[in-house]
């Protein structure tokens, strides 16, 4: 994923599982403002969109967590921070999901 892509919010769902830990920082910087996220990514959608931006906000921001864990090998809170994940993602309407 190219910083380009992220920063410019193309419209649609976006793999944050794909990405790498600054990819993510790059997603978080470009969703701070829910309702220009919101616009670009999900323009058809009018209802609760802007708590979705908000979940994937955090969803980003979580799995960094998850990431940096794994990266000094405390695997027990790596693996809550990724509980987490999974309920915001079950949590998201079925447009927002990759």
């Amino acid at each position: 994923m190219t910083t380009a892509f992220v920063t410019s919010l193309e419209a649609g769902p976006v793999n944050l599982d794909g990405m790498d830990k600054s990819d993510l920082y790059v997603f978080i910087t470009a969703t701070r403002n829910l309702r220009r996220a919101a616009k670009r990514m999900f323009p058809n959608q009018k209802l609760g969109v802007l708590q979705v931006i908000r979940d994937l906000n955090n969803y980003a921001w979580t799995k960094t967590m998850a990431m940096e864990c794994r990266e000094s090998g405390d695997c027990r809170r790596a693996g809550s921070y990724e509980g987490i994940c999974e309920r915001i993602y079950n949590s998201l309407p079925v447009y927002a999901r990759w």
